[in-house]
């Protein structure tokens, strides 16, 4: 719903921007003259307010929220404000906002309409803007959104008029222990500036600070220990202060980045490290910030992917707190890891082990508790041209599951290929890394319909397991949570068993949506029997075809009393198709769910006496005639083949020709 009201935001304001409303700045009379807060605005609680500037005569005022100064905000806010400075001059974005986590939210773009650049992007909690934010033209967008809850004190920002071609200076403070230089004495804003340090014998560069001169931080693209780093400069003087430590712990632990508080830090990692830490803004031994919400971009060089491993220390599973790796610079990319978090309260707990496909990956770490120790994190450099072991561990029967190749390189997509014997089919396969962590590998065992299953390359040797059986009594599916699984059955196969997501032994999740499609060979029916288990308004429903529309089988059973055991009606097919459905909320209790058996029911068996192959309600010399034709392909007709099958072994042959001679005789 958010995204929609941004979405919907943004096309009032590209679009409809005549609506808009001129607004001017109040004086403040209670504030002194030369302060930011002696002049200022009230964002609007909905619609488009502008501000344009005519000349510079008031070079900063403050921007509150549409309650001003000392009242609250209103809920359901939905309201815009667009600045535009002189001519000659950018926007600088400061100041604090006191809202409500993940409901109320400020949004800043780049230009005079919500299409252009986030500069922040949905800014919540209790926090302040660090670093400062600043415009690359005339003009900055303020969106802010409020929900129904209580609301709190608000925005309290401040805009500053800055002349970008302007120089401005560069100060290093000094250190006993070693020097920092700048490759400027001053610059332009946004010129790249690099510091480079030279610490005493003995000591490593364990502290920079840039800070602007109303003291706030800038941001660095530094990794502790490093001897270099780089910022981008601010709308303003600044101020570099270094500091050096002889710590041994520090000269032998392995460099490492802090993630920000909010907003994103931008690290390229730098020719020659191969491995580096990432911890919360807390540090390596402290607490991550209460409404942490920051974002860390890291690059490698060309030529490497990025592996990240590690643990998290936050609120349990029923809290916000959480990390989220995308597979590239932003939240637009996929996601790697989705919101990893700690297995219960303040519990260490390991994130899965995942590999970038290219230079770049964006972390994003959000914690709303106190005393959380947070991110312990290991980031690898894989290079792309390292080739790992791929080793099959076939079983000494029941068939064999070929790579396509012995070696591939991390993210290269490997081809598994299987060969079950005679007999057997397979039921398993299971890919492993190095470090014992499960590659998700694509589907392929014994009722999807393929014989061949592919998974992604990790930055690690891997292990292929795969089970096969003869027992086909014992195969079973179970039910997807969510979403549609398709089941393609082999001839071979005669019976099998469906559970829920939680298999034969478990419960099922809470919030089941999921369906399961299963389709019969040819000259085949399904027939469905067995019993249901459910709480409060989950259910089963079965459909007479491939999909979950048309004829119900079964509509909506459910236990006839909760956490029963129900047998549900027999059911059989029209055709060759039957699909499932199974639904439980997220308000009640979970159980046992489904235990049912799917049976195929040959259309020969159904509709003629077995071995009476012509239909004419004997079995007689003319029936075996016709299954000896078929044997000797002189009779090609698909349904006289399938009839002919009486073994249901799938071939006709001579096992078929001596069961209808036996009929015969016993006849």
């Amino acid at each position: 719903m958010k995204k929609y009201l941004l979405f919907l935001f943004a096309l009032l304001m590209t679009g409809l921007s005549a609506w808009a409303d001129d607004v001017s700045l109040t004086e403040d009379q209670d504030e002194p003259e030369g302060m930011a807060a002696h002049w200022f605005v009230n964002m609007p609680q909905t619609g488009t307010n502008t501000l344009t500037l005519a000349n510079a005569d008031i070079t900063s005022f403050k921007v509150y929220d549409n309650g001003g100064k000392s009242g609250d905000y209103d809920t359901y806010c939905r309201g815009a404000l667009v600045i535009t400075a002189p001519t000659g001059y950018i926007l600088q974005l400061s100041g604090s906002v006191s809202i409500r986590d993940y409901g109320d939210y400020l949004t800043v773009y780049d230009g005079s309409s919500a299409s252009g650049e986030m500069l922040i992007d949905q800014l919540s909690g209790n926090v302040d803007i660090t670093p400062v934010v600043s415009s690359t033209g005339q003009s900055i967008t303020l969106y802010f959104e409020s929900d129904s809850f209580q609301n709190r004190d608000g925005l309290d920002l401040t805009v500053t008029l800055v002349n970008p071609n302007e120089n401005y200076g560069i100060t290093i403070n000094t250190d006993a222990n070693g020097i920092v230089e700048s490759d400027k004495s001053e610059a332009k804003y946004k010129d790249l500036v690099t510091l480079t340090a030279t610490p005493n014998d003995g000591f490593v560069l364990s502290g920079l600070s840039v800070k602007d001169k109303d003291n706030n931080e800038v941001a660095l693209d530094w990794i502790t220990y490093l001897n270099t780093a780089t910022f981008i400069m601010p709308c303003g003087a600044v101020t570099v202060t270094p500091t050096f430590t002889d710590d041994p712990a520090a000269t032998s632990d392995a460099p490492y980045v802090n993630m920000p508080t909010v907003y994103t830090k931008n690290i390229t990692i730098p020719e020659g490290v191969m491995q580096l830490k990432v911890y919360d803004d807390g540090g390596k031994d402290g607490y991550c910030s209460t409404n942490s919400n920051g974002y860390l971009v890291l690059t490698a060089p060309e030529g490497y992917n990025l592996k990240v491993s590690g643990t998290i220390t936050a609120g349990g599973t029923n809290t916000y707190d959480h990390l989220t790796v995308y597979d590239g610079s932003d939240k637009n990319a996929p996601k790697l890891i989705d919101e990893a978090q700690s297995s219960g309260w303040y519990k260490t707990t390991d994130i899965p082990t995942v590999t970038s496909t290219g230079q770049t990956i964006m972390l994003w770490f959000y914690a709303s508790w106190d005393n959380c120790k947070g991110l312990d994190l290991t980031v690898e450099l894989i290079s792309t041209s390292t080739e790992y072991n791929i080793t099959v561990n076939n079983p000494d029967e029941g068939g064999t599951v070929t790579p396509n190749g012995a070696t591939a390189v991390v993210n290269q997509t490997v081809t598994l290929t299987a060969e079950p014997d005679e007999g057997f089919v397979l039921t398993d396969l299971i890919v492993k890394d190095a470090n014992n962590n499960l590659v998700d590998v694509t589907d392929m065992i014994w009722y999807t319909g393929l014989n061949t299953a592919t998974f992604s390359m990790p930055a690690s040797d891997v292990t292929v397991t795969p089970t096969f059986t003869d027992d086909l009594s014992s195969l079973y599916i179970n039910m997807p949570q969510t979403g549609i699984k398709t089941a393609v059955i082999p001839k071979t196969i005669k019976s099998f068993k469906v559970y829920d997501d939680g298999g034969a032994e478990g419960d099922y999740s809470f919030s089941c949506d999921g369906t399961l499609s299963i389709n019969a060979p040819a000259g085949y029916k399904i027939q469905l029997s067995g019993r249901i288990m459910t709480s409060q308004d989950d259910y089963l429903t079965v459909y007479d075809n491939n999909e979950a529309s048309g004829n119900k089988l079964l509509d909506a059973a459910v236990s006839t009393d909760y956490y029963e055991w129900t047998d549900i009606p027999t059911l059989t097919s029209t055709g060759q198709s039957m699909t499932l459905y199974f639904y439980a909320d997220d308000s009640a209790g979970i159980t046992d769910g489904l235990d049912l058996t799917v049976t195929l029911i040959s259309e020969q068996t159904q509709d003629h006496k077995l071995g009476d192959i012509n239909g004419d309600g004997t079995v007689d010399v003319s029936d075996v005639n016709i299954c000896i034709n078929v044997i000797l392909e002189t009779n090609t007709d698909p349904d006289i083949i399938a009839l002919s099958d009486i073994s249901g072994d799938g071939t006709v042959d001579v096992t078929d020709v001596n069961m209808i001679i036996n009929i015969i005789l016993s006849n």
